[in-house]
């Protein structure tokens, strides 16, 4: 199932971003995303099920969005996007991390994904 935050339709001045969170784990997660200006609440994903959300970044390039994961007693924080790791976490605006039993991941086209999280 494809979950997507409701995301305004305009013209970016610097670049126009879109992150996906993935859920490859075995059950249910709750997710929650938030920057400093829009807090998307909490969602609840299914195995497979894909949560996108989009943005303009900052004009000054301060933008930072942070999600929090919970999956059983367990539970994660990580910046799913931040102005200045863009090129080392997002191909071509598109920002894709996946939830696995081991960790949180982030995809790189020339990379594949890589493990950047670890579970608490």
């Amino acid at each position: 199932m494809l979950l997507a935050a409701k995301t305004p339709d305009k013209f970016c001045l610097v670049g126009k971003f879109t992150v996906h969170v993935v859920n490859k784990l075995p059950g249910q997660m709750k997710l929650h995303c938030r920057s400093k200006n829009d807090d998307l609440g909490d969602h609840f994903q299914n195995p497979t099920d894909v949560y996108n959300f989009s943005f303009c970044d900052n004009y000054f390039g301060g933008t930072l969005f942070s999600c929090q994961l919970w999956w059983g007693n367990k539970e994660v924080g990580f910046n799913a996007f931040r102005s200045k790791d863009q090129n080392e976490n997002c191909d071509d605006g598109q920002c894709t991390w996946e939830a696995r039993p081991d960790g949180i991941y982030v995809y790189k086209k020339y990379g594949g994904f890589t493990k950047k999280y670890d579970w608490k």
